[in-house]
């Protein structure tokens, strides 16, 4: 408690409440004494490692021994420290605490970073074996949502006629939403990313001043979000979005995998557009050619492919 300010201690007087604790959620370690009544120390342990199997965990005992430190390892325990005379001990404590969650946060950090790179590459194969544009946007927003453990994502296409943003596909939205909802495009996250060069990143959108929460991320309790434009934004064809109902900060490695998911769905729009085009100018090209007399359909096929291909 009186080490520096990175280590806010909080203490549970069992080990029933600290499994509470623990399942709440924001705990970066765990130490925990070994002589406790009802459940001893390994006890606890154990029951930690059934609902974390990765949290730092370090026993500090004052009546350790062989057997209890063997069987500390056994169960998984981090460190084990044996607890003594001055304040020296606490100074090595809270150098072993910073040292295993700095280690801890290091190896999620590449393990998150190592599920992003492999649903990268899955979207990108599905991108480019040819996989329908329906289906993609509805694996990228489970990708999304999963990945960066957002309850909510969602592919939004804008409709220039309409001037507003259609709820394509997403994930964690009531039912009936999807295909149906819109979202203005003129004071909105989603309008606000389409003229923007930049992700939008909402730490507390009711806070926000660049702009109001539509009713679809109001109405489902919004608070914090990640926006990225899918296409340029000289010629925006939508945005990918992920949202949470509680407040979280977006790491860069979050805004930098949201952006590339969103430029894998606008060559693969991109693509479709132009698959879209040649069919039509082919189309156009057999209707007028097959509409001449056999005589003529030579030279005026060469005319109107080069028309209308150029």
């Amino acid at each position: 408690e009186r080490g520096p300010d990175q280590l806010a201690v909080e203490t549970e007087t069992s080990a029933s409440e600290g499994l509470d604790r623990l399942e709440g959620g924001d705990v970066d370690c765990i130490v925990s004494d070994y002589d406790m009544p009802g459940r001893d120390g390994i006890e606890f342990l154990e029951a930690v490692r059934d609902v974390d199997p990765d949290i730092p965990f370090i026993l500090f005992t004052g009546k350790g021994s062989e057997a209890v430190a063997s069987d500390a390892i056994s169960a998984g325990v981090s460190d084990y420290l044996r607890k003594g005379t001055g304040t020296d001990r606490y100074q090595l404590l809270e150098n072993r605490i910073e040292n295993l969650v700095d280690r801890s946060h290091a190896e999620r950090r590449l393990e998150t970073r190592a599920e992003q790179q492999r649903r990268l590459a899955e979207l990108g194969q599905e991108a480019l074996t040819g996989e329908s544009v329906e289906t993609l946007f509805e694996h990228a927003v489970t990708a999304v949502a999963e990945t960066l453990g957002t309850e909510y994502a969602e592919v939004l296409e804008y409709r220039p006629a309409d001037d507003d943003l259609r709820l394509r596909a997403g994930v964690g939205w009531r039912d009936g939403l999807v295909g149906e909802a819109t979202v203005g495009s003129d004071d909105s996250q989603a309008g606000y990313t389409l003229r923007s060069t930049e992700p939008v990143v909402v730490e507390d959108l009711r806070t926000e001043e660049r702009f109001h929460g539509p009713p679809l991320l109001v109405d489902h309790d919004v608070v914090s979000g990640l926006s990225v434009i899918v296409g340029s934004p000289d010629d925006p064809w939508g945005v990918l979005g992920a949202h949470t109902t509680e407040e979280v900060t977006f790491t860069e490695e979050a805004v930098n995998f949201v952006r590339t998911v969103a430029n894998i769905l606008a060559a693969a729009v991109e693509k479709r557009a132009a698959t879209r085009k040649r069919e039509e100018v082919f189309g156009r090209i057999s209707d007028a050619f097959f509409a001449l007399d056999e005589e003529w359909r030579f030279t005026y096929l060469n005319d109107e492919a080069h028309a209308l291909i150029n």
